[in-house]
């Protein structure tokens, strides 16, 4: 087995910083403690429930791309480009610009990277 790039573990590593992210927005969600869910609703649950699943998949995306896997190859540069397309359709900020480049940096590493992840068998 050939020895992976060093952009592959920086890329596994921003993308476990993204899953942190996530699961802090989602836990401070849940407890009521970010302003903008504060009040308890169907919303402020909703919206801890898909941060924790999406801290979730990005963690099991990030065993993936250790491992070389074609498919979590793939299923990571939807799921970053997906999450790159949510946060422009939001109110943009500097907060929102932050997350972008925390997104987009993964995803740019990615398709640096695609020959390693596409040629494994």
């Amino acid at each position: 087995m050939n020895h992976s790039p060093f952009s592959v573990g920086a890329t596994r590593l921003l993308v476990l910083l993204n899953a942190l992210v996530w699961l802090s927005f989602g836990v401070l969600t849940s407890v009521g403690a970010h302003p903008s869910y504060g009040e308890p609703g169907l919303l402020r649950w909703a919206m801890a429930g898909f941060s924790l699943i999406a801290a979730c998949i990005l963690t099991a995306g990030a065993s993936l791309l250790r491992r070389g896997n074609r498919s979590g190859y793939w299923i990571m540069v939807a799921l970053l480009a997906l999450l790159m397309v949510a946060t422009l359709l939001d109110e943009f900020g500097l907060a929102d610009l932050t997350y972008l480049v925390m997104v987009a940096l993964p995803l740019a590493l990615l398709i640096k990277d695609r020959g390693w992840y596409t040629s494994r068998a």
